[in-house]
């Protein structure tokens, strides 16, 4: 799942299996840490990740200097040749000879991680998370404060200017005063996780606005969200889903619902309540680690001064 920071460094994720090989540990039986390393470099190799002369670009999934942190440079995605540390064993290491086994759907939590890790029943992985953003690193909201993430669908980064376009809110919830300058959750508090896997957080973007949101999976690629919020001031919402490839896409809405489908890929937003309006919108190309031109299905409102209680439904995963 691409969270955090330093995702420039691309490949160099897979390195902790190599890496099992080169040190001789099982961590985890061989069949199953040569199917995490070998499936790790097979999503990679038909991103166009290469400039003419075969250099790794600056980027993730597609060159973007504007997606990584101000410390990155053109020699730091050679980071990722960490991955072909495996290479230090023989041919008879069983980190070679196994044959790649596939685990099966699990909602493990992670307390350390504030964090809880989903494989739904195709193998994607859905990261619910209670972490908050890192202000120090650019895009440091992006990369740590949303409340879901996606080996999936991936993430995108805000970039300055008025409209939810700008804000990207994949994963998140923004809220705005004026309908134009979004705010997300940045400083929260440490959160807690059920012993059924359901994370808690409480937020505050304004000081006369407390939020506690609620974070739950299952592994039918669904997971939902509900926020509780006390404001003392009128609020527009705005909530993502999930982003999938603009080329040749196809969404609908209406019913408080929005999907979208692009390249196989299906992301769907729901208010069981009805109190929002759904929309699929652009966000503004560039943002995204995955698809240089991406849409996304979203939730719309606005709350007067009072509390009240917010839920979403959110899915994604491959079309059959």
């Amino acid at each position: 799942v691409p969270y955090g920071r330093s995702m420039g460094y691309r490949f160099a994720q897979g390195s902790l299996w190599s890496a099992l090989a080169a040190a001789d540990v099982e961590a985890v039986p061989w069949p199953e840490v040569a199917g995490y390393a070998r499936r790790h470099l097979e999503w990679w190799w038909d991103k166009p990740i290469l400039d003419p002369e075969g250099r790794l670009t600056v980027g993730y999934g597609y060159p973007n200097n504007s997606v990584v942190e101000q410390y990155l440079t053109a020699g730091s995605p050679w980071w990722a040749m960490k991955v072909f540390t495996g290479l230090l064993v023989g041919p008879e290491h069983p980190f070679w000879t196994s044959t790649p086994t596939l685990p099966g759907p699990v909602v493990a939590p992670h307390k350390a991680a504030r964090a809880v890790h989903i494989r739904d029943e195709t193998g994607h992985v859905t990261r619910l998370n209670g972490q908050a953003w890192h202000p120090w690193a650019r895009g440091g909201q992006a990369s740590y404060g949303k409340f879901a993430y996606s080996s999936l669908a991936g993430f995108s980064h805000a970039v300055a200017g008025p409209g939810l376009a700008a804000a990207a809110p994949d994963g998140a919830l923004m809220l705005s005063e004026d309908g134009r300058h979004w705010r997300g959750r940045e400083d929260s508090d440490e959160g807690s996780i059920d012993a059924n896997g359901v994370i808690t957080v409480n937020w505050q973007p304004w000081d006369d606005v407390t939020i506690t949101t609620s974070l739950e999976a299952a592994v039918d690629g669904w997971h939902a969200r509900v926020h509780v919020i006390e404001t003392g001031r009128t609020l527009h919402t705005g909530e993502g889903g999930w982003c999938v490839p603009k080329p040749g896409h196809t969404s609908e809405t209406g019913d408080s619902r929005a999907t979208a489908t692009g390249q196989g890929i299906r992301s769907e937003i729901i208010d069981p309540a009805a109190t929002r309006e759904a929309e699929v919108i652009e966000p503004v190309p560039g943002t995204h680690l995955y698809w240089p031109d991406t849409v996304l299905p979203v939730l719309r409102g606005v709350l007067e001064p009072g509390k009240h209680i917010l839920k979403s439904l959110i899915y994604i995963g491959t079309e059959a």
